[in-house]
Parts: structure tokens; C-alpha cells; sequence
């Protein structure tokens, strides 16, 4: 039996109350606590100090995920360097172009140590991993300055315009060697990439798509001047292509939109975010839920993130914990954690690259291999020297001890993910070696 409208009328304010009431219920249900806040800041950052994981505290998932993707920055903190538009003339000495690169490196960990929004140099570093592109081959630092400034740009933004743009990227031109194809000869390592790792995994296309590919990306050229990507069309192969089993005249300008139309493409972006986040597999219900999120959103990925972070997967306890920090995380991680940005960026740098994860220069287009591989017997050797060196040779002391201070009871739970093995105690720098010498120190 329908109510009278005057006894609906009445009843709205206890329906208010109520709705009001489920609200206040479900984000104390969800409420984050220590643990949860640093698990949600270390996977989307590198390190967090004890006021960042204490600020977090209470609030529900929602609105904490909601602050860390409301910090997305699309440029860096840190002015570029000076010689960001230098042309790039063959006649310049190798000396300073090893100068730069090594300034290019200084600049980007600076840039990691002292940013804002930790989520934007984490997405950053996962796209100069997924277009691995390597400074040691491209060999001009203003080319790998721009690619980095494009994924700031793009970190989280629209998938379709940051692939795009990387199909006009001087630097990964370079790398696959893309600038010398031709239309008499068209080049298949761009091409094959681009399908293999970049858009839609193996498995996905044929010898015959890649083919095609190579000749639908001919008559991109590079300016040797500034290093811009142009389009001649005298170089170009006009013919008709089949892609994928659709027969156009494919010019490079079609390729990023007519690719991440894929449910392929979508399909191998959404589980490599997700496998960003989470190391439990992605369900298939979820999986077709992400799908959708995209399509909905037109190819937009922080919804997607958003949806990742919100997950009962990510919060999972089998998701803490679980995963080998990278030496990204493991050195700058610690840096950011204790808040201290040493003088000389140089020995940061340097201890990257002997630890595995040498900045602009990944070992392959594949990227850095992760997980176990991170550790052996000779890498942890050298973690645990240069985990000494850094309290023992740097003048972070105070910083260690304003943390101690700060964190109190705390101090194991904002570097451990895990309880320590052994009793923590001495001086500030003997409980932080101890702490740093603990197996979980090495986990996030």
C-alpha cells in the first residue's frame, strides 16, 4: 500500500539520519589504520615519513585513496636542467654528454627525494619501465629529459594520448632504431614492440600484423637539430594495410587510437596497472570491471588506479608485504622516509646503478626484471653496505633521530612491514642498522 505523500514528507529527516548514519558506519568499518596507511603510501610512493602514514590515520579508504590521486603533478618540482634545449650537434664532445647524463640522473632522484606527490614518480618510473627506452644508446640526455617530462604529463592521464605521443618520441625512435626505416625497407623492431610490449602482449597479433605495422609507421623522421619527430610524407608508405584484419590506409597519426580501441590493448594496460598495485591475480570479474571503467572513461586511467587502490585485493593481507623492494625503493624509500636530501646526489646515483636499477638506463626494452631477481647473495651484500654507509658517512643523524623521536613505539612499524626478528635497542644509528638489517626491511 502506497504511503500518503505527508507521511513520506515526514519520514525524509529519520531517512536522512539514516543514510547519514550508514555513511559514518561504513568509513569507521574502513577506517585506516597505521599499518593499512603506510601499505597504501609505500605502493603508491617511495618510503613515507611517520607524519604522512599518521595523517592518513582514521580516514576511510575512499577519501584516503582520493588525497593520493588528488596529488597527481604533471610537471616536476625541480627546475630542468640547464641545458634542457641544447641542439643536438654531433660535433659535441662525449665528455659533456656524459656530464649531462649523469646531471639527467642527479635531477631525477632529486626529483623522487623531495616531490610532493610520490604516486607521480611512481607512475613515472612504471612507464619509462613499459617503454623502456636506454640513455646509453639514445646517448642524448635532452631526449630522455623530454620522454621523462612527457610521462610526468601523462602519468595517469589518457592512455591513448600518452601512446601517441611516444609513437612521435625522439628518444624511443632512437631505441628501436624506428629512424631507419624505410618505405622501400620498413623497420619491424618498432613495430613488433609496440605490439608485443607496449599495446597488446604476444599472443595477440601476427608475423603478418607486424608487417603491416613496420609499413603503416614509415616516414617518421628525426630532426638531428632539436630532436623533434616529423612526419614526411615522401617517406611514408601510402599503400593499403591490413592490421588485425582491418584494411586501411594506415599513416603512424591512426596507430595509437585504432590500437587502444583494442579490448586486447585495454585488456594488457588494465593487468599491468593492476600487477603495479597487487600481486594476488586479477579476477576475471574484476578484470571486466577495470575493462569497463576504461571504456566509460575513454581510456582515462586514474579511475582505473582508483578503482585498483580501492580493491578488497589491494588491502588484502596476502597483498603486504609481499613484494621485493627495487632499489629505487629500497634507497630513495629510505631517503624520503628519514626526510633527508643528501648534498651530493652523485653517491645516490651510483648506488642505483651497483644495486641493479640504473636510472634512464634499463638493461633491456623489456625493462628491469623485478620480484626475486632483485636479491642474490652479491646485491644484498651490497644493500647492506650502502645501508651502513648512508647512517655512518652522510650527516643524516639527525633526521634518524627527529624520526625516533617522532615515531616512538612506532619506529619499527614506519620501516618494517613486518615485526622485527630481533629486539631493537641501542643508540639511534644501532637501532636503525638493526632495523635496516631486518629481512622485512627489504619488502614493501
Amino acid at each position: 500500500m502506497l504511503l500518503p505523500y505527508s507521511e513520506i514528507h515526514a519520514n525524509i529527516p529519520d531517512m536522512k539520519n539514516l543514510l547519514l548514519g550508514l555513511i559514518i558506519f561504513n568509513n569507521f568499518l574502513f577506517a585506516l589504520n597505521f599499518d593499512q596507511s603506510r601499505h597504501l603510501l609505500n605502493r603508491t610512493g617511495f618510503g613515507a615519513t611517520y607524519t604522512e602514514i599518521k595523517s592518513l590515520g582514521g580516514l576511510s579508504r575512499n577519501l584516503a585513496v582520493s588525497l593520493v590521486l588528488s596529488g597527481i603533478r604533471s610537471e616536476p618540482v625541480l627546475d630542468l636542467p640547464s641545458w634542457k634545449d641544447k641542439s643536438l650537434d654531433k660535433k659535441a664532445q662525449n665528455e659533456l654528454r656524459k656530464e649531462w647524463a649523469q646531471e639527467l640522473k642527479e635531477w631525477w632522484a632529486g626529483e623522487i627525494l623531495i616531490t610532493n606527490s610520490p604516486l607521480t614518480e611512481k607512475m613515472v618510473l612504471f612507464w619509462h619501465d613499459h617503454f623502456a627506452t636506454a640513455l646509453q644508446k639514445v646517448r642524448w640526455p635532452q631526449l630522455m629529459l623530454r620522454q621523462n617530462l612527457m610521462f610526468r604529463k601523462h602519468a595517469l592521464g589518457n592512455f591513448e594520448t600518452l601512446l601517441n605521443a611516444m609513437l612521435h618520441d625522439a628518444a624511443l625512435l632512437f631505441y628501436l632504431d624506428a629512424q631507419q626505416s624505410k618505405k622501400q625497407a620498413p623497420n619491424e623492431n618498432f613495430a613488433r614492440e609496440l605490439l608485443e610490449l607496449f599495446t597488446m602482449g604476444i599472443g595477440n597479433y601476427t608475423e603478418k600484423d607486424v608487417l603491416e605495422l613496420a609499413r603503416a609507421l614509415t616516414g617518421l623522421k628525426i630532426d638531428n637539430n632539436n630532436g623533434s619527430v616529423v612526419f614526411k610524407p615522401g617517406a611514408h608508405d601510402g599503400g593499403t594495410k591490413t592490421i588485425l584484419g582491418q584494411k586501411q590506409r594506415f599513416r603512424p597519426a591512426d596507430i595509437a587510437q585504432f590500437l587502444v580501441s583494442r579490448t586486447e590493448t585495454k585488456r594488457f594496460i588494465v593487468n599491468k596497472l593492476w600487477s603495479l598495485m597487487i600481486d594476488l591475480p586479477l579476477p576475471p570479474e574484476k578484470e571486466q570491471s577495470l575493462l569497463k571503467i576504461m571504456v566509460l572513461n575513454k581510456n582515462q586511467l586514474k579511475p582505473v588506479m582508483e578503482a585498483i587502490l580501492l580493491s578488497d585485493e589491494f588491502w588484502h593481507e596476502k597483498n603486504r608485504a609481499s613484494r621485493i623492494k627495487g632499489p629505487v625503493d629500497h634507497i630513495l624509500g629510505f631517503l624520503r622516509t628519514i626526510e633527508y636530501l643528501p648534498e651530493e646526489l652523485q653517491p645516490v646515483v651510483q648506488a642505483l646503478r651497483r644495486t641493479g636499477q640504473d636510472l634512464f638506463d634499463p638493461p633491456s626494452v623489456k625493462g628491469w626484471s623485478e620480484g626475486n631477481l632483485w636479491l642474490n647473495t652479491a646485491s644484498m651484500q651490497q644493500r647492506i653496505q650502502i645501508q651502513k654507509r648512508f647512517l655512518r658517512g652522510m650527516d643524516s643523524l639527525p633526521n634518524l633521530q627527529k624520526l625516533e623521536a617522532g615515531a616512538g613505539s612506532d619506529l619499527a612499524k614506519v620501516l618494517l612491514p613486518l615485526p622485527p626478528l630481533k629486539r631493537i635497542r641501542g643508540t639511534t644509528t644501532e637501532k636503525f642498522n638493526q632495523l635496516l638489517a631486518e629481512p622485512g626491511f627489504q619488502l614493501y
